[in-house]
C-alpha cells in the first residue's frame, strides 16, 4: 500500500508549511514566466522568419508559429543559435557601421523535404545557405540576393534528382534480389558421400571403444 501524504500538519509545522507554499507559488509563477518567455522567442523567431522570406520576394501573409516553413517541398529557417565554429549569421536588425539607416543580418537554411524511403535506404539530406552579413540596409535592391536563393534552389532539386535515381537503382536491386527464387541445395559429390561414411564408420567405432549409446547418423563424432 502506497503511503499518501498529509495536509494536515501538527501545529509546530505552521510556519515551516507557510513558507513552503509561499516558495512552491513563487517556483510556479516563475516557471510560468520562463514558457512564457520561450513561446514568445519561438513565436518572434517565426515572425522573423517571414520578414526575411519577404525581402526575398517570397510573400508570406501569416507568420508560421515556430522558425520554420515548408512551401512545396522546401524547407525554409533561420540560424538563431551561432557559434564561433559556425560561418553563419544570427538575425539582427539596425544600424550598421557604415550606414545609419535599419540594416539586417541573417543566415536562411534551405533544403529540400525528404521523400518518402524504406528504413534500410541511407538518405542524405543536403542544406544550402544565404548568409546576408555586413548589415545590408533594408530599404536597398535585393535582386542580387533573390537571384543567389534561386541559385540555391536549382542546387538542391539536383542534389534531390540524383538521390532519387540512387534510390530507385537500389530499390530494383533490393526487389529483385527478394523475388529471386532461392537455389536449390546441391547434391553431394562422390568424394563427399565417401567422406561421410568413413567418418560414420570411424565414430561408431569410437562409441563402441567408450560405451556410448548410437546417436543415429550425426556428422558431430
Amino acid at each position: 500500500m502506497n503511503a499518501t501524504l498529509t495536509t494536515n500538519y501538527p501545529e509546530w509545522q505552521a510556519k515551516i508549511r507557510a513558507a513552503q507554499q509561499i516558495a512552491n507559488q513563487e517556483r510556479a509563477v516563475k516557471l510560468q514566466q520562463q514558457i512564457e518567455a520561450e513561446a514568445e522567442v519561438i513565436r518572434k523567431n517565426g515572425e522573423n522568419l517571414m520578414y526575411v522570406l519577404n525581402l526575398l520576394g517570397i510573400e508570406i501573409e501569416e507568420a508560421p508559429p515556430i522558425n520554420h516553413l515548408e512551401l512545396n517541398g522546401y524547407q525554409f529557417w533561420l540560424a538563431t543559435e551561432v557559434t564561433a565554429y559556425d560561418n553563419y549569421q544570427r538575425f539582427s536588425i539596425g544600424p550598421a557601421r557604415h550606414d545609419p539607416n535599419p540594416c539586417i543580418w541573417f543566415t536562411l537554411h534551405v533544403s529540400k523535404a525528404p521523400f518518402p524511403h524504406q528504413p534500410t535506404w541511407e538518405l542524405k539530406p543536403k542544406t544550402k545557405s544565404l548568409i546576408v552579413t555586413g548589415g545590408k540596409r533594408i530599404e536597398s535592391d535585393w535582386t542580387k540576393e533573390r537571384a543567389e536563393l534561386a541559385d540555391l534552389l536549382d542546387q538542391l532539386d539536383e542534389h534531390y534528382a540524383a538521390e532519387v535515381d540512387r534510390y530507385n537503382v537500389w530499390l530494383m536491386a533490393e526487389e529483385a534480389a527478394q523475388s529471386k527464387p532461392a537455389e536449390p541445395t546441391p547434391e553431394p559429390t562422390p568424394e563427399e558421400k565417401l567422406a561421410k561414411a568413413l567418418r560414420s564408420i570411424i565414430r561408431d567405432i569410437i562409441l563402441d571403444e567408450i560405451g556410448e549409446p548410437f546417436r543415429g547418423d550425426d556428422d558431430q563424432y
